[in-house]
């Protein structure tokens, strides 16, 4: 349904207090509504400015000009309460260069996350120079100077990478005759579900990679996309690999809410990762179908699973000491050691919890013993030290599992 702005606010969420079999401090995973975006395009000076929302992952919920060259974007949530990471993306046509300043308003949601991204085709992305950004510490409030050209511009918290563009990059895996593609499941808006299963047939040692539970979380996708490839990979080490562990891979397991350009949740306005325990939602639900089915049909053991995502500084969520895996023991400790020990300069930051919340590291941990770990890779971090990093961490991890598999 589409709510209007000013009557989303008082709209009662049935999801207002946890069950009372809901983990303390969980969040409530039962379906909310949503607040669809009103696709449109905006016109301004006699149609010489247009802008838009009219692309997958877009999010621009209302523009207005308050000058001949000052603009203020209203970007919202799809629900609440959320956790605090705006994100938009829409694009600018304007008929002849010119510079314009645009202000970002989140209603009463601060502070401003991401640093923005621009690009003229939708797909070549930089950075806006800093100069031309503005940040406010004591109101978390942001703006920045837009340099139109005479064309097109494209401006995103992020990179775009929607879900045609995931398939795109799954349907260039499955050529290999070592990988196979899996849909195990529909989306609430009936989009598939994928995933990919890389190794030899019949082994009994899994590993298992999860991706894209929060749509705008960019740097983790692309740090899995290098990891993945290079388990995919022609390297001996890769090789050696697949011939011993199967590894289950789903690259984007909330595809309604990135092409919806939502900040976090799903198409029923719930958050995936907090979906682990009771699995109210269909995404999280299928999976857990699929994978225990296999895991069963293969009588095999799951040794590590690790789950990606984005923050603003590199961090790997993992156990506290005490919670030690059944298969593979100590193993996140020993591979985030060897990944600090591979690039050079790069500092290790951990924080580490019990097993009790209801994410999925926990659910691998308690369903099947498998240590596991999320990896948050940092939003403003290079894209080529992202890449890198995926390669470093895929290929520690190989070496790890087969000398493990070897004593």
């Amino acid at each position: 349904m589409i709510i209007p702005p000013d009557k989303f606010n008082k709209l009662k969420s049935i999801a207002n207090k946890p069950l009372a079999n809901d983990p303390p401090n969980s969040t409530d995973t039962r379906s909310r509504a949503i607040r669809y975006q009103q696709k449109r395009i905006w016109t301004f000076d006699n149609d010489t400015l247009k802008v838009d929302n009219l692309f997958a992952a877009a999010r621009l919920n209302g523009l207005s000009q308050n000058s001949e060259n000052t603009f203020t974007a209203l970007i919202m949530p799809e629900n609440e309460p959320i956790n605090r990471s705006p994100w938009f993306a829409f694009r600018i046509w304007s008929a002849k260069e010119r510079i314009i300043d645009l202000k970002m308003n989140y209603r009463h949601i601060t502070p401003h996350r991401y640093h923005p991204k621009i690009s003229v085709d939708g797909v070549h992305w930089k950075s806006i120079d800093f100069e031309d950004f503005s940040f406010d510490l004591k109101t978390g409030r942001a703006g920045f100077r837009l340099h139109l050209p005479a064309g097109e511009l494209w401006v995103a918290a992020q990179e775009i990478i929607d879900s045609k563009q995931v398939y795109a990059w799954i349907n260039s895996l499955d050529k290999f005759s070592y990988i196979k593609k899996i849909k195990f499941g529909l989306s609430h808006h009936k989009r598939p579900l994928i995933a990919l299963n890389i190794g030899t047939e019949n082994t009994k040692k899994f590993v298992v990679v999860l991706n894209r539970q929060h749509p705008p979380e960019i740097t983790g996708h692309l740090a899995m996309e290098s990891l993945v490839e290079t388990i995919a990979g022609g390297t001996d080490l890769a090789r050696k690999f697949r011939q011993k562990f199967t590894t289950i891979v789903v690259p984007m397991l909330n595809p309604d809410g990135v092409d919806l350009g939502h900040w976090r949740h799903n198409a029923l306005g719930a958050d995936l990762n907090r979906d682990w325990q009771f699995f109210r939602q269909p995404e999280t639900l299928a999976f857990k179908k699929f994978f225990s089915k296999s895991i069963k049909q293969n009588q095999a053991n799951l040794y590590f699973a690790l789950d990606f995502h984005s923050t603003r500084e590199d961090v790997f969520y993992v156990f506290r000491p005490e919670f030690i895996a059944q298969n593979a023991p100590h193993l996140t400790q020993k591979w985030i050691k060897s990944i600090g020990a591979a690039i050079p300069n790069y500092k290790i930051r951990q924080e580490a919890f019990g097993s009790d919340s209801p994410i999925s590291r926990n659910w691998f941990f308690r369903e099947f013993g498998a240590d596991a770990v999320t990896y948050e890779v940092g939003d403003d971090t290079d894209r080529k030290t992202v890449k890198m990093k995926g390669r470093v961490a895929a290929e520690e991890m190989m070496k790890l599992l087969l000398k493990q598999e070897k004593s």
